[in-house]
């Protein structure tokens, strides 16, 4: 879940029962989240500008859409999606558009 305003992104365990998010990331200004089917967390940052995926397991996060600069920036990135192939789908919100981004690119279109 991301809890924006606190600036970091939480998990809840419903086979756990937990009633307090144990924090996954923080320092993140998390606007949106998905999973791929390696269980990597992608989330969308609109204060870094940019899309991270992070694994669980060991809690690294890589910038892999946006932030890079010339051709790459993305200016309030929100909702994402990511397909079985890795390509990264990004509603890059103030350019009113949406940008994909296949695996490994530089940068989208």
């Amino acid at each position: 879940m991301c809890d924006r305003q606190n600036r970091r992104c939480l998990q809840w365990s419903l086979s756990k029962g937990t009633v307090q998010g144990e924090i996954l990331f923080d320092n993140i200004f998390c606007w949106g989240l998905t999973i791929d089917d390696q269980n990597n967390l992608y989330i969308s940052d609109t204060e870094k500008q940019a899309v991270l995926r992070c694994t669980l397991n060991d809690k690294n996060c890589t910038i892999v859409a946006g932030g890079r600069g010339r051709g790459a920036a993305v200016s309030q990135p929100e909702g994402l999606f990511v397909d079985t192939s890795g390509t990264i789908y990004v509603v890059d919100s103030w350019n009113h558009r949406v940008i994909r981004w296949p695996k490994k690119a530089k940068q989208g279109t």
